[in-house]
């Protein structure tokens, strides 16, 4: 049960970190930068983070 869960957080946490990165290229304007990174990055630090609480 755990390492599905270790799979899922971990494969979420992955595809937000890319979404952050797509956005922090994609966006126009500094503040929707701002915006965009801190919020997908931080979902997907925090998903990664809590995969490697179950891990360990």
């Amino acid at each position: 049960m755990s390492e599905w869960l270790i799979i899922i957080f971990s494969s979420l946490g992955t595809l937000f970190a890319l979404l952050a990165a797509i956005g922090l290229i994609r966006m126009p304007d500094t503040f929707l930068r701002i915006s965009v990174n801190t919020k997908a990055a931080t979902l997907g630090v925090g998903l990664l983070i809590g995969a490697a609480d179950y891990f360990f």
